[in-house]
Parts: C-alpha cells; structure tokens; sequence
C-alpha cells in the first residue's frame, strides 16, 4: 500500500510537499478503512484529487509514472538523460535534483525509499524499514558514488561490487534486482507489480491479466451493470498482418511462454491484440465489441469503433475488477478518471469498490478528476478529498479537506468548494456561487 509521497523540484512543485493516505481521526466510514495493527494505524483505500486546470494534480500523477518507470527499467545507454522534470520558475532549480520519497506497505513491513536525481546523475539515494515506534533500520544509503549498507546485510554478500556496477544515471535499487539480489527485491516487486499507473491515454486492454481473469464473463457482467449494451469478445487474426511483425518476430516470439497470452505491444491505442504458443504454433487474437442486432443476432465492431467513453470503461475495468478480486494489494492512480465518463458512471465504480474495502483490505485507488458530484461526503471522508491549488508564480499545494477546521459537519462541501472558499477552483472575474 502506499502511505505517502513527498515530491520536490518536480514540474510545478517546488518546495516539498506530502501527499499521504494515512487516515484521520473522524470515524466516519471507518469500518472499510483497513487497519495496520504492526504500525497502530489506518490507511485509507481511497483518495480523490481536485483542482483545477493547470493547477498540478497531472504532475502529481506524472511524479508516481516517472518513479514507476525510472525503478523497474535500466537506462538504455550510460549516458541517457534521466526524465526528470524541474520546477523551472525558479533558475537555482534547475541545477538541484528532484527528489522523491516514498513510505511503502509491502508484506506487512513499512519502508522507506527515496532518491534525488538530475538529468545526467542520480545523488542520492536510500531505502530504509520504519518500525512502530518511528525508528529506522537502514538497508542502504547511497551518495554520489558512495555507499552505506545496514549491519543487517553488508555480509551477506559482496554489495559494493553491484554497487560499482551501478550507472550514475541508474538507482543501485534496480541494478541490484537485475543483478538478483534478493534482499530488495520487495520494494522493486511493489513498483513493478503492485502499483498500476493509468494516464488519460493509455489504451484499451493495456491491464488485462490473463492469470487473475480467467474469462471476459466478468468482465462483460460488469459492463452490463453499468448500462453498455454491448460484450466484449476475442476473434482469432492472422498473425502475419501484425505491424511489426517481419522486424521483430524473432526476438518477441521466441520469448513467449506456452499457453500464456500477452498483450502485442505494437498496436495502437483502440486496438488490443494477444500472442500464445501452443506447441510449435502462435496464435494471435484482437479484443472486439460485440452488439445484437434487430434479429438478436452478434454483430461484430472493432474497439476503434466505440465511442471513447466506452473505450475508456473498457480501459478502467480490468483496473477495478483487479482493486475488487480478493485479497488483492494493488494500487492503482489513475489521472482524469472522469474522462468522457458519466458522473453517475464514475460514482457507481466508486462505490462498487469501497463496498469490498473493508479493515483487512490492502487494495487502494487514487484519482484525479474534474467532477465535483464526486466531492460527496455520502461516501468519502474528509481526508480522502484532497484539492490541488497553484499560487504565484505557479508553485503548487496539496491539501485534504479535513486541513480546513471550520467546516461544518453538515455542510455540502461541493457548494463549499466551488464557491472558492477552498481555493482549487479557476479564479473567474465571474462569481457562479
């Protein structure tokens, strides 16, 4: 689970802020929020982000996709410019590293890891278990091209040779798991595994995992649900007509598991196609929609052919029925949740989740989103409204809603919000409330 991030000199954020999904003390709604009884506190399952235009809540989401992508990944080159983002209104800035710190739920224990870096070199880097009482039991600690193990691990094996083999514009974290290096494997599993990262484009079927859902029953029960008229299916396609496939059929088929579908990475955004071997044959399929006619018959239509909202809940679903499958610990960010979506839509997949959450769950969603009919206290608390505000000459702030101590108890905190009393609106020469 993810307890908290501090981003600093990352796009529109300059000094540090926290984001933290440690819950309050209102007790409102509190029987689905789970419960860290090791760390004597609360987590919340949920967290949704307003603000308006501009004001960072992307780069908030771009911050997490960044990390995501720089830990699990080695660099191409020694010499490939780290995507760093600097916060450029401030020209000291720009020679400073960003820095980001993460406090990470994995398997009962709660870590501490963080690294600051530029484009060309990663300064600093550390990673570290919290105990209950606030102290630190250090793993390691990087500097420059130093580094400090913990008593614990410096005589398992011969850390500072991987450490040697470590790029500067590589974290030792993803080196030492490429080199097999098991004792940090964990923290590495949670980025590559456990967090899924959902941006405005990111494709339909880019989350399925055909290990989890065993059919698309589930899939289409849910779609019919939420009122779409349609099924999806998989035809069978020649697998000769994939772009790409002359380039690169050497390298990705010979790769492939037998009897284990997985997503042809060379189509666009509408499209989603798999690959398995069975035997000494490989068989591709394309995902479809599938519509009844005035006969009752199953007419078949490509996914490019749906509107976008229907390609967009075709996007998230797999993403909801992973937050929803038992036992699940995946979190999950998604940015503009609300895009081309109905708000009654949004809100019943919102809910249908939070009726699984409960004080042993582990599972959680972040969002950002435009839709203020969200912002309802009927099933989010205080701390899971958190509002993004920019202030000159373009520096951004996050706050929860429970930061604002004369709200009342009753008050219809949308009208609250649009009203400006929040700030995280656009400031308009119009008054609409």
């Amino acid at each position: 689970m993810l307890i908290s991030v501090t981003l600093e000199n990352w796009m529109s954020f300059n000094e540090p802020v926290t984001f933290s999904m440690v819950a309050g003390e209102k007790r409102r709604l509190l029987s689905r929020v789970p419960k860290l009884k090791k760390q004597k506190m609360r987590v919340l399952p949920i967290a949704a982000i307003f603000g308006a235009n501009a004001s960072g809540k992307s780069n908030f989401f771009k911050a997490i996709e960044f990390a995501e992508h720089f830990i699990t990944n080695n660099p191409r080159t020694q010499k490939a410019s780290i995507p760093v983002s600097h916060y450029k209104l401030d020209e000291a800035n720009l020679k400073k590293p960003s820095c980001l710190d993460f406090e990470l739920l994995i398997k009962g224990e709660l870590y501490h890891y963080g690294f600051a870096a530029t484009k060309t070199k990663v300064f600093q880097e550390k990673l570290t278990i919290l105990s209950p009482s606030g102290s630190e039991k250090l793993l390691f600690a990087r500097n420059e091209d130093k580094i400090e193990f913990g008593a614990s691990i410096k005589k398992k094996i011969d850390l500072e040779v991987i450490f040697r083999g470590t790029q500067p514009n590589q974290l030792f974290l993803q080196n030492s798991v490429a080199q097999n290096l098991e004792e940090f494997k964990s923290v590495y599993d949670w980025f590559n595994n456990q967090l899924i990262t959902i941006n405005p484009d990111h494709g339909f079927g880019m989350l399925i995992d055909h290990e989890k859902i065993n059919s698309l029953d589930s899939v289409n029960d849910l779609l019919s649900t939420l009122d779409f008229n349609f099924n999806l299916n998989m035809e069978d396609i020649e697998i000769t007509s994939l772009p790409m496939f002359n380039e690169i059929k050497d390298r990705f088929f010979s790769d492939l598991e037998e009897n284990k579908p997985v997503p042809y990475p060379f189509t666009g955004r509408s499209e989603y196609v798999t690959i398995q071997r069975i035997k000494d044959q490989f068989i591709a399929q394309r995902a479809i929609s599938q519509h009844l006619n005035t006969k009752g018959e199953k007419i078949n239509f490509q996914i490019s052919e749906e509107s976008d909202g229907s390609q967009r809940i075709m996007e998230l679903l797999p993403a909801f029925m992973m937050l929803m499958s038992e036992k699940s610990e995946k979190t999950i960010i998604i940015d503009e949740f609300d895009r081309s979506l109905h708000t009654l839509l949004t809100r019943e997949l919102l809910e249908q989740y939070l009726e699984h959450c409960s004080e042993s769950s582990r599972s959680q969603i972040i969002f950002t989103t435009h839709d203020v009919m969200l912002m309802s206290r009927d099933y989010l608390r205080d701390d899971e409204m958190w509002i993004v505000n920019k202030q000159p000459p373009g520096e951004t702030y996050m706050y929860r809603l429970q930061d604002f101590k004369d709200i009342k108890e009753n008050e219809d905190v949308r009208h609250t919000y649009l009203s400006g009393r929040l700030d995280g609106v656009p400031r308009l020469l119009h008054a609409y409330f």
